[in-house]
């Protein structure tokens, strides 16, 4: 007895390495109670097999309703013949541009009582020397100049010029200026200086989008001054960035794509950098 259950077992225990007959079994060899235990592994191996594959088609369910945007049908109001039909909303996230002046192409938008003003330049000669009063410190009024072909939509800079004015009023600004500090921001990296480098100018930078907090008229006047170039309208943004450039740089994937915009790519970066 004690012999016939240790050759079951190691029998058994042939099966479940193997995943079937052992190879030196011959077919005279296998006894009924050999047979039982096959059968009762194959019976054993079909129930996980078919336990394995529900749970993947319920991962796989849960997967593509966390990819796909969750629409929310308001109820039907009841409808009345006095009754007027309630206004529409607002649509979320918007920053509409301020009045300031006659400045042209420039926009100027409000964040939580702190004015950016935001211009955008194509055909611009003079990067080279605009990065070296950077460097220096000495380019005034100071002012943030990024790199516009990573720029898909105004939405991004905005972000990254309210985590700039949370940072300032913490007193924990990274970088050494508020308008550095939105570059590195608009960056979405932790690392400073090759945030500043792919985000900023650089000697041959032609298409540049710069920014300046609370600016006055005459800071104004002197901002657009000291690019030498022509200024275009932000609206010019989506058709001019570059794409393949921002999907490298943000490291964006095709599934983001399908439920977001590549400016939304960018924000969610923006906002989630230092929690990663």
């Amino acid at each position: 007895m004690e012999y016939h259950i240790q050759e079951s077992m190691i029998f058994l225990t042939e099966i479940l390495f193997s995943g079937g007959i052992p190879f030196d079994c011959h077919a005279s060899a296998i006894t009924p109670h050999h047979n039982f235990l096959i059968q009762t592994h194959q019976k054993n191996k079909n129930e996980r097999d078919e336990e394995e594959e529900t749970e993947k088609k319920g991962n796989r369910a849960v997967f593509s309703s966390i990819l796909q945007p969750h629409i929310v049908t308001p109820p039907s109001s009841p409808t009345f013949a006095t009754s007027p039909s309630p206004p529409s909303p607002a649509p979320p996230y918007t920053f509409p541009p301020l009045s300031i002046g006659d400045t042209s192409e420039m926009k100027h938008y409000d964040i939580s009582g702190t004015t950016i003003s935001v211009a955008l330049f194509t055909e611009v000669a003079n990067s080279k020397e605009l990065l070296e009063l950077m460097q220096a410190g000495t380019l005034e009024p100071e002012i943030a100049l990024l790199n516009a072909s990573l720029i898909p939509d105004i939405f991004p800079v905005l972000a990254a010029a309210h985590k700039t004015l949370v940072s300032k009023s913490r007193d924990s600004l990274t970088t050494r200026t508020l308008h550095s500090e939105l570059v590195y921001n608009y960056s979405g990296s932790k690392h400073i200086s090759e945030s500043l480098k792919r985000c900023g100018i650089s000697d041959s930078t032609t298409y540049v989008l710069a920014a300046r907090f609370n600016a006055s008229e005459d800071e104004l006047s002197a901002m657009k001054a000291l690019i030498k170039g022509k200024e275009i309208d932000l609206e010019e943004l989506e058709g001019r960035a570059n794409k393949s450039q921002i999907l490298k740089q943000y490291k964006i994937t095709g599934v983001e794509l399908g439920i977001s915009t590549i400016g939304d790519a960018i924000t969610c970066r923006i906002a989630a950098r230092d929690a990663l």
